[in-house]
């Protein structure tokens, strides 16, 4: 904005700048990137560390797969981004990757508090979501969970020859699972209550 330049062809979203992290290569990482609340951030969410196999929560569907491909990765990312709203919130260091048995084990004797995996995973969606209705009360919406056009751009060379990221039918499937509403891209009502936000 400052030098007069379409933002289009800024290398950013939500305006934060790109990582090193081309999605093309992750796709997963793409879907995680659009829909996280302060834009294509990869300690958020680093599923680009997963699909190369450093980041390993199998039980959660957070497993390395083809990286070129975003289909049925919903879930993981969405597991993951909590694992890492569990991590900013214990300041836990999120290149450690240790299991989360053991991020259970030191958060319930930091606290004193007797979470599950189930209910620990629980704080972090609550944070996510909380997160996401703020930014939705600052007027992000739905048209902001895009990435920069240019990188829509399908390659003619190179590791992601080809690659194509249409990213529309997983976001609806991530907006479905997350329980936000689609046009606005904000929790619905339900979710809020579900999550006693």
């Amino acid at each position: 904005k400052e030098f007069d330049v379409d933002p289009e062809l800024a290398a950013h979203v939500k305006g934060l700048e790109m990582p090193m992290h081309d999605p093309r290569a992750f796709a997963g990482q793409a879907l995680s990137y659009i829909t996280c609340y302060v834009g294509a951030s990869h300690e958020k969410c680093d599923w680009f560390a997963a699909e190369m196999g450093n980041v390993a929560y199998p039980q959660l569907r957070i497993k390395a797969g083809d990286r070129t491909s975003i289909k049925g990765k919903e879930k993981g990312v969405i597991a993951l981004q909590n694992i890492r709203a569990i991590d900013d919130s214990a300041v836990n260091c999120n290149f450690l990757n240790p299991s989360l048995e053991h991020i259970i084990k030191h958060i319930n004797a930091a606290t004193g508090f007797d979470y599950s995996k189930k209910s620990l995973l629980l704080v972090g969606e609550r944070i996510n979501t909380l997160k996401r209705l703020i930014i939705c009360n600052l007027g992000i919406t739905r048209e902001d969970d895009k990435l920069p056009g240019h990188l829509n751009k399908v390659l003619k060379s190179g590791k992601t020859e080809g690659v194509k990221l249409d990213l529309d039918e997983n976001l609806k499937k991530y907006y479905k699972i997350r329980g936000w509403d689609w046009e606005t891209g904000c929790p619905t009502k339900e979710k809020l209550e579900e999550l006693n936000i």
